[in-house]
């Protein structure tokens, strides 16, 4: 997935959440950057659920402490998704584009 961290890449894992049901198809304006948890958008099993469709879809294995403590957004974890796969592609030395 390209540009994952950008609006294009947010809007593509938020369609899929919706997709894979884990966010009500007519959720809030703004939803994208609060807390899914504590604004009570999905609850904690919704949470696993979202950890395991990015690993399915994404090929992206978050750890449940870094997940659950920190990646508590869609914006957060676009922009980790983001930064793993810079991370990946320098590995692979492709640099950026």
């Amino acid at each position: 997935m390209e540009n994952i961290g950008n609006k294009n890449g947010l809007w593509e894992l938020t369609e899929l959440c919706k997709q894979e049901g884990i966010l009500e198809l007519d959720i809030m304006p703004g939803f994208e950057s609060a807390d899914l948890v504590d604004s009570g958008i999905i609850d904690s099993m919704g949470l696993l659920s979202l950890q395991t469709m990015i690993e399915g879809h994404y090929g992206v294995l978050i750890p449940q402490e870094l997940f659950i403590m920190e990646l508590r957004s869609l914006t957060s974890i676009a922009v980790y998704l983001d930064a793993h796969k810079l991370s990946q592609n320098q590995k692979q030395g492709l640099g950026v584009a």
